[in-house]
């Protein structure tokens, strides 16, 4: 893929942004969110422990693959995020990191937990040259000096235009683990308490590595 057919989709970054920052997909109604059902469990799930690799989200979707890793590590967690060209995911254009700490709320029923993810650190780096360009035509998180290789600290412009814009370092979300398989709520705007997800979103799978 060269880097002018890469440039044409600059316009839809801040949507691909926002799904390597979420997990999930589809609209939720604002207020749909239960609750606090009680106090949440400050100790790390063991169920969650470990690495996770998500499906290949459906380019349609945004015109851009994106894959990702999700790795639980004691109450932290860091989210690694590729972002490739039309197509599918078999190219690591952009690469976008997050890493935090959660803690996993009550269950709101059967095989369903609250999770609160706080972001302690965000990066972004250009990993191939139609990466670079498509950041820098992007102005992305208004930062205009990509340069190849180079990772970016985004974090200080979480929740601002055109980074991460309704995913703020605090997000509201649910999760299920069946058998080998993680999911995530379904939605895009995790941002309230009063937004947490309440479906869960079962197009885009996280499978135990």
């Amino acid at each position: 893929m060269n880097a002018g057919s890469f440039a044409r989709h600059a316009l839809i970054l801040g949507s691909v942004f926002m799904l390597a920052a979420g997990c999930g997909e589809k609209n939720n109604e604002p207020g749909s969110g239960p609750a606090p059902a009680g106090p949440a469990n400050t100790q790390s799930a063991v169920e969650l422990q470990g690495e996770w690799q998500s499906n290949c989200l459906n380019p349609s979707l945004t015109g851009l693959g994106e894959r990702s890793v999700l790795l639980f590590s004691g109450q932290d967690f860091t989210r690694t995020s590729q972002v490739s060209g039309p197509g599918g995911c078999n190219s690591n254009d952009v690469e976008a990191v997050i890493q935090g700490s959660y803690v996993r709320g009550p269950m709101i029923r059967q095989g369903v937990h609250q999770i609160d993810l706080s972001t302690s650190q965000a990066t972004i780096t250009p990993r191939s040259e139609a990466g670079r360009l498509l950041l820098v035509l992007a102005k992305a998180c208004g930062i205009s000096d990509w340069k190849l290789g180079e990772a970016k600290d985004i974090t200080a412009a979480l929740g601002t235009e055109g980074c991460f814009e309704t995913y703020p370092k605090q997000t509201y979300q649910i999760y299920s683990i069946e058998g080998n398989q993680l999911f995530f709520g379904s939605g895009e705007d995790f941002s309230t308490v009063g937004k947490r997800p309440v479906e869960l979103e079962r197009n885009y799978i996280y499978t135990k590595r």
